[in-house]
């Protein structure tokens, strides 16, 4: 049995790790992409089928909880009251 010489042997996992990671950041890039694109409001399809339980003040504090302030406070269901409640939330 012929055995490989180390610097062969790092060579190839080198290799194989730079490939991962290549892939592993093209396959972020395109989930993310998706994600940004998909006209799916997060938090609607987070609550599911509870979401005629949850008033628009807890759909914005959900909302800044994971950075989507901006979209809910230009929406029309919520008005300024929930805007400070948000960022007061938020600070």
């Amino acid at each position: 049995m012929t055995e490989l010489p180390l610097h062969s042997v790092a060579i190839a996992l080198t290799r194989r790790l730079g490939r991962l990671v290549a892939v592993l950041v093209v396959v972020a890039a395109v989930a993310f992409t998706l994600a940004k694109l998909s006209p799916i409001d997060p938090v609607n399809a987070y609550l599911g089928i509870d979401i005629a339980r949850v008033g628009p003040e807890q759909r914005a504090l959900i909302a800044a909880r994971w950075g989507w302030i901006s979209h809910h406070l230009r929406s029309s269901s919520i008005g300024p009251g929930t805007c400070f409640a948000v960022i007061s939330a938020i600070r």
